[in-house]
């Protein structure tokens, strides 16, 4: 499981459309079906009921939408963070790290 793998997932029950979900993420609809088809391996259940005409949320699938979208949030967030504070990368002389408690590694 990765990133990009929960975003395609969030895209997909947001819009309940592979095909929608793959243009929102640059993907083929084969693509998107393959990546959520790894998720629902990783995870040992079906996510998502596929119908013609729709695409639902399992119970399993709608536990996953929250804790995708709370991750992908974090993840945003961390790199927001990381770039507020200049690159929290750079080493301040004394070797603590900018921003950190505790030096540098």
């Amino acid at each position: 499981m990765d990133f990009d793998q929960l975003a395609t997932f969030v895209y997909v029950a947001k819009l309940k459309s592979f095909s929608r979900a793959g243009q929102k993420v640059f993907r083929s609809q084969s693509a998107v079906s393959a990546q959520i088809r790894q998720l629902e391996q990783a995870y040992h259940a079906r996510l998502l009921d596929r119908s013609a005409k729709s695409v639902e949320l399992t119970p399993a699938g709608e536990v996953l939408f929250e804790y995708a979208e709370k991750l992908l949030r974090l993840r945003d967030e961390s790199v927001q963070f990381v770039a507020d504070r200049g690159g929290i990368h750079r080493i301040c002389a004394n070797g603590w790290l900018r921003g950190i408690a505790g030096p540098a590694r």
